[in-house]
């Protein structure tokens, strides 16, 4: 459940405080969140939740680690290059596609689209 993970030191802080697992899921329930099904959450809901949120903090932080040490990859993984320009190949691009294409199909179904498409074909489709 994304409100634990996202508020796990707050929750374990009303507990160690003196709050139950029990109160805590009463309040998470009066503020709207409730199980998969709608019912009502419940303490030992939200201490499994718990645990299981710092389980998969633990596997991440080991899987961390294991990946700093080895030697073949970077120490950080690099940031995704912004700069990425696409163009279709000179056999893809069109060169008789009018600048707006709605305009030009105005009034043309798609059967005959396709029609117009597949006898633009027909020499290579032809066989000897």
């Amino acid at each position: 459940m994304a409100v634990v993970r996202d508020n796990l030191d707050a929750l374990v802080a009303m507990q160690v405080g003196g709050a139950t697992w029990k109160a805590i899921a009463a309040g998470l329930t009066k503020q709207g969140y409730t199980t998969g099904d709608g019912r009502p959450l419940t303490g030992a809901q939200i201490s499994g939740l718990v645990s299981s949120v710092r389980r998969q903090a633990k596997r991440r932080a080991v899987k961390m680690g294991a990946r700093q040490a080895r030697p073949d990859l970077p120490a950080e993984p690099t940031a995704p290059r912004l700069t990425r320009h696409l163009a279709l190949s000179a056999d893809l691009a069109a060169q008789d596609i009018p600048q707006d294409r709605a305009a030009a199909d105005v009034g043309r179904t798609e059967d005959a689209i396709r029609r117009e498409s597949f006898d633009k074909l027909q020499d290579i489709l032809k066989k000897d």
